[in-house]
């Protein structure tokens, strides 16, 4: 579904449903974008921990609408200008959560890596550059539900051991989070 940043539209903040207006105002000098209520990441550590025996995910919210945006924009505002506003709120949202996801998995399974950031990525969710051991997140990560963020932080760590996709690697994942299939499935939808 691709968007055109117009009222109307549904934006998605940890993979709940939020309806967008856009406002603007020859009187604003920049964007502004306001999200009610605010979408909080909303795994602790225990459910951490649950993922790694859950032979199943449970999302938490039905696809009712959660709440709204409000997006103000100076006057003739461009799609660019109305894209990067939310992607920034989007690199905000995960920036606050990725730390923690990929030091949770770098403990449980051993596996260091050495830093991590977060960019826009049109076809990955996540990359590691294994010489570096170091990872990187897409920005939109924080659209989808919170387990694709555990999911592919654990992926992205997976790969300090082994660096391919094969049976090794398969294996490593069904160890420490068993609904990793699962999660995958959600992200490609």
């Amino acid at each position: 579904m691709s968007l055109e940043y117009k009222t109307g539209e549904i934006l998605y903040f940890w993979g709940r449903p939020y309806e967008l207006t856009v406002m603007e105002s020859a009187e604003r000098k920049k964007g502004k974008l306001t999200i009610d209520p605010y979408p909080g990441f909303e795994v602790s550590d225990s459910e951490l921990e649950a993922y790694g025996t859950a032979s199943h995910i449970d999302l938490k919210e039905a696809e009712a609408i959660k709440g709204t945006v409000i997006l103000e924009m100076p006057l003739g505002s461009t799609f660019e200008q109305r894209e990067s506003i939310v992607r920034k709120k989007y690199k905000e949202l995960l920036e606050d959560e990725a730390g923690r996801i990929l030091d949770y998995w770098s403990g449980k399974a051993g596996l260091r890596y050495s830093s991590w950031h977060t960019r826009y990525m049109k076809t990955r969710w996540g990359s590691l550059t294994l010489n570096e051991k170091r990872v990187c997140l897409n920005v939109r990560l924080a659209e989808k539900p919170e387990v694709c963020l555990v999911y592919v932080a654990l992926h992205e760590i997976a790969h300090v051991k082994e660096p391919n996709h094969g049976a090794g690697f398969k294996a490593l994942l069904d160890r420490y989070m068993p609904c990793w299939r699962e999660a995958e499935r959600i992200m490609k939808s």
